[in-house]
């Protein structure tokens, strides 16, 4: 059952904590590379974030970034499909790695955390929506 969704359609079902998205991304073998841009992009973002990140630095957790990506994928994989198993359940590791790139977007707004004054409120709600999607993806 999958759907014709557009990138940034994704990135707004994402937002919105739409299960049907995670879905459809969970699904859909060509959404590797959107799930990629995803963490990639959030990561350059709050780089910028943090005063004084240069070029190096913000390659180092570009790459930091995505193998905690990897390692949080295996560790949800391995618990959903194990201790967590139930009749039904039916899942990839590729897939289970698309869908949480995808739970990412919400981070897409940790560069707000700049604002000063509430940049740290603005950074507590982005990780709350961050873990929020993490659950529903």
């Amino acid at each position: 059952m999958q759907r014709s969704s557009s990138f940034v359609e994704r990135i707004i079902g994402a937002m919105k904590l739409d299960p049907a998205t995670y879905e459809d991304v969970e699904h859909d073998e060509g959404a590797n590379g959107q799930a990629v841009i995803i963490v990639v992009a959030v990561t350059i973002l709050s780089g910028l974030a943090v005063a004084g990140s240069g070029n190096a630095r913000i390659i180092g957790s570009v790459v930091s970034a995505i193998l905690g990506w990897a390692v949080f994928t295996l560790a949800a994989y391995l618990v959903g499909t194990t201790i967590l198993k139930g009749p039904n359940t039916s899942a990839t590791f590729a897939g289970v790695f698309r869908a949480l790139g995808f739970a990412y977007a919400p981070s897409l707004f940790s560069i707000l955390g700049l604002i000063p004054g509430i940049g740290g409120l603005i950074a507590f709600v982005v990780a709350i929506w961050s873990l929020a999607a993490s659950v529903v993806a």
